[in-house]
């Protein structure tokens, strides 16, 4: 378990972790399902400033297995996306995709 865990263990991301599971951030794949029911190329640079967060910030959210980020960023991007948490957001087992912390 990660360092993080031990100084916040009652993060959503440690909880689960615990438990051999992870929260995935699917944003590439809410990003396209944006494109294809708006027909608008959302973009990193153009997300960033519908949202606020930066552009490395968004980067890491869509490369990162497993990151763990604020309940507040979540609704950004929904609101942004025009998306549910439940849409953005899955629950797997750690296993099936091997990823490591």
């Amino acid at each position: 378990m990660p360092q993080m865990c031990e100084a916040i263990p009652h993060s959503l991301y440690c909880q689960y972790k615990k438990w051999g599971q992870v929260i995935d951030i699917r944003l590439r794949e809410v990003m396209k399902e944006y494109r294809q029911r708006t027909g608008e190329r959302m973009t990193y640079d153009r997300l960033a400033k519908r949202t606020g967060l930066s552009h490395a910030t968004l980067a890491s959210l869509a490369s990162r297995d497993a990151y763990d980020t604020r309940l507040s960023t979540i609704e950004k991007l929904c609101r942004a996306l025009g998306c549910t948490p439940g849409e953005l957001l899955e629950l797997r087992d750690e296993e099936a995709s091997g990823a490591s912390n």
